[in-house]
């Protein structure tokens, strides 16, 4: 029986601004929306649309681009630094500043006229004064050091200044007082210090090139900018090794934060407990490739240096040799690893403790073997044809641009394995197997977004899956490099219409020369849209997150989750999508609303909520994202002391859910707090988005979010109770009770439509 709609709020005229202090917003209210439905005696009544955000939302003072403009946001970049035309007596350094791809002329000063450089005889640290500055247009500018020729007197120096504008309102922040902004680094005649980080790229990535959280909000210019100061010999601030290891590691060290230490009198220290969002053991990610890397690895063995990351001999784990106990930072550390060149440097001690990502990665001489093997192979889902309730799925794989075999099933270091199922991997002494087969998830949609309703799937939202089978009997055949794969819908998938999903999950598996051991190769996986009436293609979805964005962080760990779906946020939302919610687990452990750790009968798991609440989860007043997983309870808050006094504290152990039945062993689960320390700024949507992105949602595409799936069977999803999208999006990161009564009044409450997710697609085709 039909559900009528319970709810629709007339939109008021005025919609308040989103910003942490709501203000209103006046002009043009913007174009009429498409009728809608109240449900009044089941009849269409015409009036506001379910969702009108963009009419304040979408353009003006009021706009999502407008409030969460910054020019801190994108990416700043100075480039063209040029020593070339320095007098015999002045220093002249000539450089371009842009903005998010913009030049950018309007810097008037220089620091005051003052700077800094790292003398390379003794690497202290000298002020330079008198720097004048001049903008010849076009984000070009010339800055002269008087006299900074002959007082150098031919020593390696760094230099460093920075250009400002107090006047433009656009180039300040809180973080960045009177407009400071562009960080010149530059060294003359040559580097006093060998540079470890290779580019700019290498903090940039995660941090964006304007490095919001850094001391002074300074950009990120591969850490070069921050050697002036931290690997001056006459400074009291951290090192930059031991600040930046530490740092980075901080969570995963033995007591789980990092002290960090100021040299100066009375001494000082800042605590940190980040979680890094890859493998910090993976050097190249931030000591990238070449010279950098080489560095890195030839680092010598020593104590100190260990420690950076490990913290304590806690910290390598059960199989250090007792002896190692009572070393400290007087030891020579070198009087035995020298004995042994394969041991002497750290490079060579990770690889003789065989290191491995999480689910069977390998690293190798400071290098995640995996994400180098995965870039050289290609997947593609070639085409589908529908017979009956078949789908015969026709795939392919390359290796370095030449097609490979998709049943082989001998590992090489030239040719992957998809039908390889198992390998045993061995870390620090550690062995464990580790199984990952190739499958297929079978997604169907709604609007323009994966759904998964009325596919008889016992969870909200999810899709079903059926493995690759290689073998002689099994459901897949390969000819000439081309794998057929021939699944079988289910009954009530057979009977779904419209736009359907194909993804293919799992890893290969390849041999690592060096070594002679298998290891997972992280390889893309890849989707395919077809029509649910033949198997022809469909139209490609639009662009929604890029997932080369969130590679820049996530380098080789963007398969946490699963274990086997693989830098693809298009495969990531079959599963992750906004009809998601842990709604049965709760149920299945006895747990009501009054009951739950976040006051809620379910936490949907989309995308489009999930990620922003779990990436603002460090933000000071953020409340608790709470996911019940049948493995776990998944808390995100700023800290332990926001989530509730039910809460049990964080345990590797089961402990019982607060509100489950001690009887019932799915209410035994360990409770795993986290927080996420964001690298930059939250409201840059570009670090994810791409640049076509729009943040007001096309409602006759993007689907509403289940906020209350309802009751078994899950996948009938015209009893859940639905949040517009937009509003799901934006709440994700603000999640204060004001934007939630903001988006109550002048949105909709969230409701249940007489056709679900369809009736707001409906109003707007």
């Amino acid at each position: 029986m039909k559900r009528m709609l319970k709810r629709l709020t007339l939109l008021a005229a005025t919609i308040v601004a989103a910003a942490s202090l709501l203000a209103g917003c006046s002009g043009d209210d913007g174009a009429a929306g498409a009728n809608g439905l109240n449900g009044t005696n089941g009849k269409d009544v015409a009036v506001t649309p379910a969702e009108a955000c963009a009419a304040c939302h979408g353009g003006g003072a009021a706009s999502v681009d407008t409030v969460h403009a910054s020019s801190s946001n994108g990416d700043i970049a100075v480039s063209a630094i040029d020593t070339s035309t320095s007098t015999a007596t002045d220093l002249i350094i000539k450089f371009n500043v842009k903005i998010n791809g913009s030049n950018k002329s309007t810097y008037y000063d220089a620091y005051g006229g003052d700077g800094y450089r790292l003398r390379g005889d003794t690497l202290a640290r000298e002020a330079v004064a008198g720097i004048t500055l001049v903008s010849n247009g076009s984000g070009n500018y010339t800055a002269t050091i008087p006299n900074g020729v002959t007082t150098n007197a031919g020593v390696n120096s760094r230099y460093l200044f920075y250009v400002k504008n107090t006047a433009d309102a656009a180039l300040a922040s809180a973080s960045r007082p009177a407009g400071y902004r562009a960080y010149i680094t530059f060294d003359y005649p040559a580097a006093p210090i060998a540079d470890l980080l290779g580019s700019s790229a290498a903090c940039a990535d995660c941090h964006g090139s304007f490095g919001n959280g850094f001391h002074r909000g300074a950009p990120s210019y591969g850490g070069k900018t921050c050697t002036v100061c931290h690997d001056a010999s006459n400074t009291t601030y951290p090192r930059t090794v031991a600040m930046v290891h530490g740092i980075h590691n901080s969570a995963n060290m033995p007591l789980g934060k990092f002290s960090l230490p100021n040299l100066a009198v009375p001494p000082r220290t800042w605590e940190y407990s980040i979680a890094f969002p890859s493998y910090l053991d993976n050097c190249s990610i931030c000591h990238q490739t070449g010279a950098p890397l080489t560095a890195a690895n030839s680092k010598p063995v020593s104590y100190d240096f260990c420690m950076t990351c490990h913290q304590n001999w806690d910290g390598f784990g059960a199989n250090l040799p007792a002896a190692h106990k009572s070393y400290t930072t007087a030891t020579n550390c070198n009087a035995c690893h020298s004995a042994d060149p394969a041991m002497a440097t750290v490079g060579g001690m990770h690889n003789a403790a065989e290191m491995s990502t999480g689910n069977g990665g390998l690293l190798y001489d400071g290098v995640d073997v995996g994400v180098v093997e995965g870039a050289k192979i290609t997947q593609k889902i070639t085409g589908v044809t529908r017979t009956g309730d078949k789908l015969a799925i026709t795939w392919t794989a390359t290796y370095n641009g030449a097609a490979v075999d998709p049943c082989n099933a001998t590992p090489s270091a030239t040719a992957p394995s998809f039908a390889h199922k198992q390998i045993s991997l061995v870390d620090h002494g550690a062995v464990t197997v580790v199984d990952h087969n190739f499958s297929f998830l079978k997604g169907f949609f709604t609007g323009d977004d994966v759904t998964n309703a009325n596919n008889g799937n016992s969870s909200p939202g999810q899709p079903n899956s059926t493995n690759v089978d290689f073998t002689s009997t099994g459901n897949t055949a390969c000819a000439a490099n081309v794998a057929t794969t021939t699944l079988t819908l289910t009954a009530k998938e057979a009977l779904l219409t419209g736009k359907g999903r194909i993804g293919l999950q799992g890893k290969p598996v390849m041999k690592h020369t060096a070594t002679d051991k298998l290891f997972y190769v992280r390889a893309k996986s890849p989707i395919y849209d077809y029509n649910l009436a033949d198997g022809t293609a469909a139209a490609v979805r639009r662009p929604v997150a890029d997932t080369d964005k969130c590679l820049k962080c996530h380098v080789g760990s963007l398969y946490q989750h699963g274990g086997n779906r693989i830098d693809s946020v298009e495969l990531c939302v079959m599963c992750h999508n906004e009809a998601s919610s842990d709604q049965n687990n709760r149920v299945a452990m006895g747990v009501d609303a009054t009951e739950a750790y976040d006051g809620k009968v379910g936490q949907t798991y989309g995308f489009k909520s999930m990620l922003h609440a779990v990436h603002a989860s460090g933000e000071a007043g953020q409340k608790p994202l709470v996911i019940y997983r049948t493995r776990g309870i998944y808390a995100f808050a700023p800290s332990e002391a926001d989530m509730p006094s039910t809460w049990p504290g964080a345990s590797a152990d089961k402990t019982l859910v607060y509100g489950g039945d001690p009887a019932v062993a799915a209410a035994m689960q360990p409770h795993n707090f986290l927080t996420a320390h964001y690298p930059r700024n939250l409201n840059d949507c570009s670090a994810c988005h791409p640049s076509t992105f729009s943040s007001i949602a096309d409602q006759s595409k993007a689907v509403a979010t289940t906020v209350n799936a309802g009751a078994a069977p899950w996948d009938n999803q015209l009893d859940d109770t639905l949040m517009g999208a937009t509003t799901a999006a934006c709440t994700g990161c603000h999640r204060s009770d004001i934007v939630k009564l903001h988006t109550e009044k002048e949105g909709f409450i969230a409701s249940i439509l007489e056709a679900g997710r369809q009736t707001i697609i409906d109003l707007f085709k």
